[in-house]
């Protein structure tokens, strides 16, 4: 037996297939990580690294980095250089916990997103 893709069916079958939806793009969801609740944590980056504030690593009692020798290139071509590099925390969406790397980067607190 021979099991054939929705597409290859639908052209046998002479079934009309809805256009493919677009990629929605980045997306909010609100997560845990230790005690702090973030109510819209930036998903899908499309870099597949995990960005934390060093802010935000030092309010979790964080003050030591693993060294991660990475450099971040920007959407306008800048480089910035991160301050290291936290394993395996656990970030809490729901009821599910998912252990996680974060890159921790330094960046002003009330840059404007543009």
């Amino acid at each position: 037996m021979v099991v054939l893709t929705r597409e290859c069916s639908a052209i046998i079958q002479r079934k009309v297939i809805s256009d493919k939806k677009e990629d929605p793009g980045s997306f909010t969801l609100p997560c845990m990580l230790g005690p702090l609740s973030f109510k819209n944590s930036l998903c899908d980056l499309g870099s597949s690294v995990s960005l934390m504030p060093l802010s935000v690593a030092k309010r979790l009692g964080y003050h030591k980095y693993q060294a991660c020798g990475i450099s971040l290139v920007l959407a306008d071509r800048s480089i910035r250089l991160p301050t290291g590099m936290l394993e395996d925390l656990p970030l809490r969406i729901g009821n599910v916990e998912i252990p996680t790397d974060f890159i921790v980067l330094r960046w002003m607190r009330n840059q404007q997103i543009h």
